[in-house]
């Protein structure tokens, strides 16, 4: 705590006598910066992660999204295909099984069995492509560092996809 008051001081009165200007201290802050361009023709989701912050987007056709860091260190980018019709017909269909089960008086117990066995699958289906587990999902990763004299550091990489299986470009 000590410490603190007497750099802001000295900082201060370095800013008031006009030896040190607020310039020079902004080349002292290196950034990382990480950022994903979906270059294909449809919507992905995608996920950056770096060691102080995360961050989750959908991102439309030609739309970009990034993510800056104060800490670098290691970085993992993940992109998967969004459909939004398939994500609502996967919600109806749930929630459709899940009525018909509610109710099941008019169902035989393997008619019944068979509505289970497939609202589980359905709920599967929900949770791979929440968890990222979608088939088509491209992923990298690498590490950014300051280097010595200390500078930015970016990633730029370019998402496309073929058919709901994405690619990643530009990853180190």
């Amino acid at each position: 705590m000590i410490q603190s008051a007497f750099v802001s001081f000295l900082l201060a009165i370095s800013i008031l006598l006009q030896e040190c200007d607020i310039g020079n201290l902004k080349d002292l802050v290196v950034t990382f910066d990480v950022t994903v361009k979906n270059a294909s023709a449809r919507t992905g989701f995608v996920r950056i992660e770096l060691a102080d912050v995360a961050r989750g987007s959908f991102v439309k056709p030609g739309k970009s999204v990034s993510v800056t860091s104060f800490g670098g260190g290691k970085f993992t980018i993940i992109v998967l295909d969004y459909d939004p019709a398939t994500n609502a017909a996967l919600v109806k269909l749930k929630s459709d099984l899940e009525a018909k089960l509610a109710n099941p008086s008019g169902l035989s117990p393997a008619e019944a069995k068979a509505l289970a066995e497939q609202l589980k699958t359905t709920e599967d289906q929900l949770v791979r492509r929440t968890e990222f587990a979608a088939a088509g999902v491209a992923t990298c990763s690498g590490t950014l560092k300051p280097g010595d004299p200390p500078r930015d550091q970016s990633v730029a990489a370019t998402a496309t996809s073929r058919g709901g299986t994405w690619s990643l470009q530009g990853c180190p």
